[in-house]
């Protein structure tokens, strides 16, 4: 297990989806301000970790989470879906 800085986790995320052609930059950065939303209001539990408003820490057990974020997000992008990627998001 590591614990990744959240600038460093959401920018190996969005490196990851930058892979799929088809997610747009704009796409992306939706992506990350619904995902830093997302961490801040699931802050403190067993995989996110906030130490002060500059210490958020994303416990990651498997290094190929951060490649399947961005393969299930590519997904539900491409079958219009994205409500749903959010509804099961999780960290």
């Amino acid at each position: 297990m590591e614990s990744y800085d959240i600038e460093d986790f959401i920018e190996e995320v969005k490196f990851q989806m930058t892979e799929y052609d088809v997610l747009e930059e704009k796409t992306i950065l939706d992506w990350e301000k619904k995902a830093r939303a997302y961490i801040m209001r699931h802050g403190n539990n067993k995989n996110i970790a906030i130490k002060s408003k500059d210490e958020i820490y994303i416990k990651v057990y498997d290094d190929e989470l951060m490649a399947q974020i961005a393969l299930a997000y590519y997904r539900a992008f491409r079958d219009n879906d994205l409500d749903g990627y959010w509804k099961t998001f999780k960290l």
